[in-house]
C-alpha cells in the first residue's frame, strides 16, 4: 500500500544535471586524448580510430534497447517507494544487457571487416580499424553493465557516484593511452590496439567501481526483490524505439556529412569544426535531459502528474537559457574560433554561417533535449522515435532539394532549422497533451 512506502526525497534538478555534465565533459576530453595519442602514428591510424568509433555508435544504439528503459523503470519504481522491485528490475536489466552485449560482440567481431570497408580507408587503416573494433567490442558486456548501472544510479538521484567512478576509469584510460599506444620504458607500443585496450579496460573498471559502490555503500539497489519476467516485455517495448531513435540520429548525421562534403573540403572542415564547438551546448542539453528523466520518472512513480509536467518545463527552461547563450557566444566569435583552429580562409565564411544557424537552432534543440528526456523518464519512447523520423525526413528533404537545386552550402546548413523547428513544436504538443505521464511500472 502507498501508505507504507518509505518517503522519497527527490533530488534537485542541478544535483543531477551538474555531475552528469561533468561526466560528459570528462568523456569528451578522453575522446580528444585518444585521437591525440594515435595522431603520432600517422593519418591512417587516426582515420582507423575515427571509422571504428563511428561503428561503435551503432553498437551503443544496440545497447540502448536495454540501457534506454533503465531510467524510466528505476526512477518510477524509486519514486513509488518500491525499492526492492527497483533492485529486482536492475538485476533483470544487467542480465539482459549482458546477453545483448555478448550478441553484439559476436556480430561486430564477424562483421568488422565489412563495416570498416564502407569507409573507403587505405589497406593499412582498414586493418587497424578492424583490430580496434574487435578489441573494443570484446568489452561490450562490461560497457553495457556500466551504462545500465550509471543510468540506474542517476535514476535514483545519485549522479555523483557515476561521476567519480568514470572519473577514475577515464584517468586510467588516459594513463594507458600514454603508455600503450607508443610505448613507455619497458612497455612496448601497441599502436591503435593500445588505444582499444585502454578504452575497454576503462569501461571494465567503471563497471566494477559502480557495482562495488552499490555493495559497499548499502544502496537499496544492491539486493532485495526478485527478477520479474513480466518486465522483459516492458524493457523491449520501451527500448526498441529508443534504439531506433539513436540509429535515426546517427543516420542523419552521416547523410548530412556526405551532403556537405560535396561542396568541398572547406565546407566539410567548417561543418566538422562547428559541430565540435557547439558540442559543448549539446552536452549541457544532454545533462538537462538526464535530470528531466530522473525527476519526471520519480514524479510519475509517486503519482504526481502535475509535478512531472512542472519538472519537464523546468528542465526545458534551464536547457534553453544555457544552450542559447553558448550558441550565441560561438556565433559571435566564429571568426576567431576558425583562425585559432588554423582553418583556411575559404572555410571561415561557411563556418560563420553554420555557427549562426546552429545559434538560431539552440532554443529549439534545448526543447528537444529537455522534453525528450522527460518523455524517456515517462517511458514514452515511441513519440520520440516518430518525432525524430519526421525531423530527419524534413531535414534531408530540404537539404537534398537545396543541393539538387544548385543552391550553395549555406542553404544546406539552413535545413537544420526545419528539422529542429518542427521537432520542438511536436515535442511541445506531446508534453502539453495528456497520456504521456501514465506509469510504465
Amino acid at each position: 500500500m502507498t501508505s507504507s512506502a518509505p518517503e522519497i526525497r527527490q533530488p534537485g534538478m542541478l544535483a543531477v544535471a551538474v555531475p552528469t555534465l561533468a561526466s560528459s565533459l570528462i568523456y569528451s576530453c578522453v575522446g580528444f586524448a585518444s585521437i591525440k595519442a594515435v595522431a603520432g602514428l600517422g593519418v591512417d591510424s587516426v582515420a582507423a580510430v575515427l571509422a571504428a568509433e563511428r561503428v561503435l555508435l551503432l553498437v551503443n544504439a544496440g545497447l540502448a534497447v536495454v540501457v534506454g528503459p533503465t531510467a524510466a523503470l528505476i526512477a518510477q519504481l524509486w519514486g513509488a517507494g518500491r525499492q526492492p522491485e527497483a533492485a529486482g528490475a536492475l538485476r533483470l536489466l544487467i542480465w539482459l544487457v549482458s546477453g545483448l552485449g555478448l550478441g553484439l560482440t559476436l556480430v561486430t567481431w564477424l562483421a568488422a571487416p565489412a563495416l570498416v570497408g564502407l569507409f573507403g580507408l587505405s589497406t593499412a587503416a582498414q586493418v587497424s580499424a578492424v583490430l580496434f573494433l574487435r578489441i573494443t567490442s570484446a568489452f561490450n558486456v562490461l560497457a553495457g553493465i556500466a551504462q545500465v548501472l550509471t543510468a540506474a544510479q542517476r535514476a535514483t538521484g545519485d549522479a555523483t557516484t557515476p561521476l567519480w567512478a568514470f572519473g577514475i576509469a577515464n584517468l586510467v584510460n588516459i594513463l594507458m593511452l600514454a603508455t600503450l599506444v607508443q610505448g613507455w620504458g619497458p612497455i612496448p607500443g601497441l599502436g591503435v590496439a593500445g588505444a582499444a585496450w585502454a578504452n575497454g579496460v576503462a569501461y571494465a573498471l567503471a563497471a566494477a567501481l559502480l557495482y562495488a559502490s552499490l555493495q559497499l555503500r548499502g544502496s537499496a539497489l544492491r539486493s532485495g526483490g526478485s527478477i520479474d519476467p513480466t518486465q522483459v516485455a516492458k524493457v523491449f517495448r520501451i527500448g526498441l524505439p529508443a534504439s531506433a531513435q539513436q540509429i535515426l540520429v546517427y543516420f542523419g548525421l552521416f547523410i548530412m556529412m556526405l551532403l556537405v562534403a560535396r561542396f568541398g573540403a572547406a565546407a566539410a572542415a567548417a561543418y566538422g569544426l562547428a559541430m565540435n564547438v557547439v558540442s559543448f551546448a549539446f552536452i549541457v542539453g544532454s545533462a538537462c535531459a538526464t535530470a528531466a528523466a530522473t525527476l519526471v520518472g520519480q514524479r510519475i512513480g509517486a503519482g504526481d502528474d502535475a509535478g512531472a509536467r512542472r519538472d519537464a518545463w523546468r528542465a526545458a527552461g534551464y536547457a534553453t537559457v544555457a544552450m542559447t547563450v553558448l550558441g550565441a557566444v560561438a556565433a559571435v566569435f566564429a571568426g576567431p574560433i576558425g583562425r585559432f583552429a588554423d582553418m583556411p580562409a575559404s572555410a571561415i565564411s561557411p563556418l560563420t554561417t553554420f555557427l549562426v544557424v546552429l545559434a538560431i537552432c539552440q532554443p529549439f534543440m534545448a526543447l528537444e533535449f529537455a522534453l525528450s528526456g522527460s518523455l524517456r523518464g515517462a517511458g514514452a519512447t515511441r513519440p520520440i522515435m516518430f518525432i525524430s523520423l519526421v525531423g530527419l525526413i524534413g531535414r534531408l528533404s530540404c537539404a537534398t532539394g537545396f543541393y539538387l537545386g544548385g543552391l550553395d552550402v549555406r542553404w544546406v546548413f539552413a535545413a537544420l532549422l526545419v528539422d529542429y523547428g518542427v521537432k520542438s513544436a511536436l515535442y511541445v504538443r506531446v508534453v502539453l497533451g495528456a497520456g504521456w505521464t501514465r506509469p510504465v511500472i
